[in-house]
């Protein structure tokens, strides 16, 4: 078990797989509403683009990466159309911890059911980041069938980074990657409260919604 744990998360149930870092790895998930975790070692200092998670390609495919642009960096959770990123659902974070640390991440991807829409969500150390919705996705499926990846890449949407995540310095992951199948985080917290396996849990019944610093990107 994981030397941390999330009352949310358990409330999911065991999850359905867990994957290893650095092996591309075969998935029918992208059909399905989907929920990820694991624990992230952010970098001292971001200088190219490297990748946490993806699934899938150009045609139809999901992303959490850091991306550096013009010198900026931050963190994109991406789902969806491959190669339109206004199909896509996008969520951008403009301050990502760059500092050596470990944090647990959490995503979700909520699949298009019409009329609910697409939805993207990202969690860093419980708090949520930000969340996207799309309601015009052109399919049902946040990722294609092309293979996924923890912590590295084999294909991804459309413009988005594809090196390792260790390619910056100080950045690492730690297995496994864990996923819950056909599950969101709906009706079931706010926040993801994770507390060390020697201390007390923390509840998550707090309803005070979380700021977002996310924004869509549109162009």
């Amino acid at each position: 078990s994981s030397s941390s744990s999330s009352s949310c998360l358990s409330s999911l149930g065991d999850p359905t797989s867990t994957y290893t870092s650095g092996e591309k790895f075969s998935h029918s998930f992208g059909s399905h509403d989907s929920v990820f975790s694991a624990h992230i070692t952010f970098p001292t200092a971001a200088t190219t683009g490297a990748v946490i998670f993806e699934s899938g390609a150009g045609g139809y495919g999901g992303i959490l990466a850091l991306r550096v642009d013009s010198g900026v960096p931050f963190l994109r959770l991406r789902a969806g159309h491959g190669s339109d990123i206004t199909k896509a659902c996008v969520v951008d974070v403009y301050d990502p911890p760059l500092d050596g640390k470990e944090y647990p991440v959490v995503w979700e991807f909520r699949i298009f059911v019409d009329p609910t829409p697409m939805r993207c969500r990202l969690y860093i150390a419980g708090e949520l980041k930000g969340e996207d919705y799309q309601y015009s996705p052109q399919r049902d499926i946040w990722s294609g069938g092309d293979g996924a990846c923890f912590g590295c890449a084999f294909g991804v949407p459309d413009g988005e980074p594809d090196g390792a995540w260790t390619d910056n310095t100080g950045a690492s992951v730690r297995n496994p990657l864990y996923y819950w199948n056909s599950k969101t985080l709906d009706n079931v917290c706010t926040k993801i409260y994770y507390s060390s396996s020697s201390s007390s849990s923390r509840s998550s019944s707090s309803s005070s919604s979380s700021s977002s610093s996310s924004s869509s990107h549109s162009s």
